[in-house]
């Protein structure tokens, strides 16, 4: 991550399932952690649970669009940590699998991260699998001097038990129809990356769903959609897809739309953890 003045602007949910955007300068908060926010006009002070986190210039910031987090009770994290690993059937046809996993633990050709457009780490996934990776993918995407919106470029993949690394950059969610086409660009510009370098399994982290604001339903549902059309038009080449979720809340979004999306496609092979 580069050395700049930064703060961390961390998407927390309560217990009653109301979520928000808080900033903190503690650096020990991640993924996972319960802390202490002030909600409502009052500021009454509420546990809440971190499910995502993004490190920002200050520059870019408005902080008294945000309030700060107080203080963190404790750390527990909700993701998978047990390993995963893809295997390739060629007598198969393509597939895209649902699990419920940490991403940095997934052995297979190719990780997908949702990363910035400097491609110098972050938070969340991004920052996750800077930390498994180690220095030298940093050293690496220097060399790549950023990447644009829906775009992907590729990276080895270093101490993560993947082989490599394509950096995609999601769309800031605005409710406008092209956050749809970004976001669909990301997938299938990832998915034909990987096939330009002759890999054929890969893992997908959740694109612009954390403080990139794309609402959950419709980011899985693009996903899912983007992936199924791309291995419809690219039939003549296997590709296992995973797409992976932090927590049970993402596999269930994807899980309510495959009934809908299962008739029209059937690449669809399993979901479950």
């Amino acid at each position: 991550m580069e050395s700049v003045d930064n703060i961390i602007i961390c998407e927390v949910k309560e217990a009653s399932g109301n979520s928000k955007y808080c900033w903190t300068d503690n650096e020990n908060i991640n993924i996972g952690d319960v802390v202490m926010v002030p909600f409502g006009s009052n500021n009454h002070p509420r546990e809440a649970t971190v499910i995502n986190v993004r490190v920002c210039p200050k520059s870019e910031v408005l902080l008294n669009k945000y309030k700060k987090i107080l203080y963190k009770i404790k750390n527990t994290t909700k993701i998978a940590t047990g390993d995963y690993d893809m295997t390739i059937d060629e007598h198969k046809k393509s597939t895209i699998d649902i699990e419920v996993c940490d991403i940095t633990k997934v052995k297979c050709d190719v990780i997908v991260n949702a990363a910035n457009k400097s491609l110098l780490g972050g938070g969340g996934v991004d920052g996750a699998i800077h930390r498994v990776a180690g220095p030298k993918l940093l050293e690496e995407c220097r060399t790549l001097h950023g990447c644009e919106t829906g775009q992907a470029k590729i990276t080895k993949g270093y101490n993560l038990p993947a082989k490599h690394v394509i950096h995609t950059v999601g769309p800031i969610y605005s409710g406008s129809s092209d956050d749809e086409v970004m976001l669909t660009k990301c997938y299938q510009n990832s998915l034909t990356l990987a096939r330009d370098n002759n890999l054929h399994t890969i893992a997908f982290a959740a694109i612009s769903t954390g403080v990139y604001g794309y609402p959950l339903e419709d980011a899985c549902e693009v996903a899912l959609v983007a992936v199924g059309d791309w291995l419809e038009k690219n039939s003549d080449y296997h590709m296992e897809v995973l797409m992976t979720c932090f927590d049970d809340e993402v596999y269930d979004e994807y899980e309510d739309f495959i009934d809908i999306y299962d008739d029209g496609n059937d690449y669809i092979y399993d979901a479950g953890y």
